[in-house]
């Protein structure tokens, strides 16, 4: 039996005076969940009982402090889920790496998040039939983090029980 070393990514490298868990939490983790946090906050304001933190954002980017802009609209509410969605999913991908998980596992957690999201703000906001469009993205993630075997293990197989020569 063999055993197998993992290199360590590169992008985890770039300070080897910090131990790569440190280097993984300030460069992944801690922004993964702020924009897990933020997506959320922004997908709620699908919901009219729940756009107060979206709405005082808004305010407060379209300074003066005055009470406006408001989301009230479906389509701002939409507009709002569906980012929401997006953020989220962006979120669950990058956390996902971040925790070691490799790009196609990321893409299907992230991928799986952000139609959660987006769908159910979706019906919330009014507009179900996008829920019947997501379908067909979320395929595409499902396509792109659907597990495999290794490129090497199908051309293993595909040699069959002879070894080829060297």
């Amino acid at each position: 039996m063999t055993s197998q070393v993992i290199a360590q990514p590169t992008f985890l490298a770039a300070n080897p005076s910090k131990p790569v868990e440190e280097i993984a939490m300030l460069r992944f983790i801690l922004p993964a969940w702020i924009l897990i946090v933020f997506g959320l906050v922004v997908a709620l304001a699908a919901s009219p009982m729940a756009d107060a933190p979206l709405e005082m954002m808004a305010d407060l980017i379209f300074w003066p402090l005055d009470g406006g802009p408001l989301v009230t609209t479906p389509a701002e509410r939409l507009l709002a889920g569906i980012s929401g969605g997006l953020m989220t999913g962006w979120g669950v991908t990058v956390l996902t790496v971040g925790r070691g998980g490799e790009l196609p596992s990321a893409l299907l957690r992230g991928g799986i998040a952000w139609f959660a999201i987006d769908s159910i703000a979706s019906v919330i906001a009014g507009a179900p039939l996008n829920v019947a469009l997501n379908i067909g993205f979320l395929a595409l993630f499902v396509y792109a983090g659907w597990p495999r075997k290794s490129v090497a293990a199908v051309t293993t197989e595909a040699a069959g029980p002879f070894p080829t020569g060297q």
